[in-house]
This record gives structure tokens, C-alpha cells and sequence, in this order.
């Protein structure tokens, strides 16, 4: 969000009083009061792909330890969400679809060249995201992918 749509919202807030939300992170801020200007135009769909997002990167496994360590681990969400849910199809495509959600400022960000990286590192993931549960002891690497991979198909489900 930049500066000057954060100052039209708080103005908003000053002038209308009537929030039902408000929800401030890391260079964003959201306000629910139905009032159309402030918010941009991403339909109800990738706002609540957004939260499932931001659920994921808090998620951890039965250890007790983060699913999302790795930017590379973003290679699974792009795979998910690809095939589950006609998120695009191209990477540079689906990396801007993930700043638009704010995913390039979280840790670990959504990075187009990761994704690249990640597509070579794990040949064998090539297949159906269905399919990946096979490989995932090859490596500890991979095992990451497909922990997160079966997590995010789980909430989508």
C-alpha cells in the first residue's frame, strides 16, 4: 500500500467511523467499512487465498518447526495452486499474482527467480501435485516440498 492510499484510508476512517476491520502488517494496512475506494480491486477469492497464504507461512509441523523455511518452497504453493485452484500458469504470471497479495514482502518471499530455481532443483516434481507424496523422502529438500504441498491442498480442500 503506498503512503498516499494509507493517508486516503485513514482519512476515510477519520470521516466515515464506521470500521469493522482494520488489519495493519507489514506494509499493508486493510480496512473493512464498505467503503469501495479504499480497497483495491482483488476479488474475495485471492483475499482469502491471501489469508490461507499467511496461515501457511505461520504453519508449522508436529516438531514445532516452520513448514515455509525456504523461498524456494514457494515452487509447491505455485505448483498448488496452478493445478487446484487456475492460479496462472507462467511464473512470472503467478509471481506477480503473489506481490499483488503481498507474498513478495514476507519471509521467505515469493521471488519469480526461486521459482526458477526451484522447477530445475526438483525435476521430479514435475508431475501431478497428487503424485509428489512419493518422492518426498528422497530429500530432506524434497520431503520441504511436499510438506507444503500437502498442507495448502488440505486447507483448499
Amino acid at each position: 500500500m503506498t503512503q498516499e492510499e494509507m493517508l486516503r484510508a485513514l482519512s476515510a476512517i477519520q470521516i466515515n467511523g464506521n470500521i469493522s476491520q482494520l488489519c495493519m502488517g507489514d506494509g499493508y494496512m486493510t480496512v473493512n467499512n464498505n467503503y469501495p475506494a479504499l480497497h483495491p480491486a482483488v476479488p474475495s477469492s485471492e483475499r482469502h487465498m491471501g489469508d490461507i497464504l499467511r496461515e501457511l507461512l505461520a504453519a508449522k509441523d508436529s516438531d514445532g518447526h516452520r513448514l515455509m523455511t525456504d523461498q524456494q518452497q514457494w515452487y509447491a504453493v505455485y505448483r498448488v495452486l496452478e493445478e487446484y485452484d487456475n492460479y496462472p500458469r507462467q511464473m512470472a504470471d503467478f509471481t506477480r499474482a503473489m506481490a499483488q497479495l503481498g507474498m513478495d514482502r514476507v519471509t521467505p518471499p515469493c521471488k519469480h527467480d526461486s521459482l526458477r530455481k526451484a522447477s530445475q532443483a526438483f525435476p521430479r516434481l514435475a508431475c501431478k501435485v497428487s503424485l509428489w507424496k512419493q518422492y518426498s523422502t528422497l530429500s530432506e529438500a524434497y520431503g520441504k516440498q511436499c510438506r507444503v504441498a500437502e498442507w495448502l491442498v488440505e486447507k483448499m480442500e
